[in-house]
């Protein structure tokens, strides 16, 4: 998660205790409400005050239904981004191709990672594209006490759900297991 939200999300306090739900997914065929009811019961699970953050993807027609469901604070879309490409490589998250040049171990100082990019891919095979704006919600965990502290120090405003028709990834792909190890 982006180090500025942590930061900034409730005005600098409780950046040990926010966290961001990613990657959530159902397969077809499971029984109606089993995610919100999975994620509802992990949410309990968790330890108190806490403050989730989790996005849902425009660019996927994502709306963040399951964050509807459970009662999730929607705070709008994510700020605009623009990403760095190289050609050849667009399938490729940003963050993974900026890793091909280095990371910085703190030792090394700041990389340049634009400049190495452009070095070792060319500049021409290096450009920007915009990214996807994200549905962001939130979610606090704890006494009310608690809950009501820290939604009043959320720096967003709470806006209207989204809503429209959502598209669901094909996993429809079967791997095949490769069961030679040497």
């Amino acid at each position: 998660m982006a180090l500025i939200l942590v930061k900034n999300a409730l005005q600098g306090q409780y950046q040990d205790s926010i966290y961001e739900l990613n990657r959530l997914c159902v397969n077809d065929g499971l029984p109606r409400n089993a995610l919100s009811f999975f994620v509802s019961q992990c949410l309990q699970m968790l330890p108190k005050p806490m403050c989730i953050v989790s996005y849902a993807d425009t660019g996927h027609n994502h709306h963040g239904y399951i964050y509807q469901a459970t009662n999730w604070l929607y705070t709008g879309l994510s700020a605009p981004f623009k990403d760095y490409m190289v050609k050849g490589m667009e399938g490729m998250h940003n963050a993974s191709i900026l890793d091909l040049v280095g990371r910085s171990d703190g030792k090394q100082g700041h990389l340049d990672k634009v400049k190495l990019l452009k070095e070792k891919f060319g500049e021409e095979n290096v450009y920007m594209v915009e990214r996807s704006r994200k549905h962001r919600y939130f979610y606090f965990i704890g006494s009310k006490t608690e809950r009501r502290k820290m939604r009043s120090l959320l720096i967003y405003d709470k806006e209207p759900y989204p809503k429209g028709d959502n598209i669901r990834y094909d996993a429809s792909y079967e791997t095949t297991p490769n069961l030679t190890l040497f």
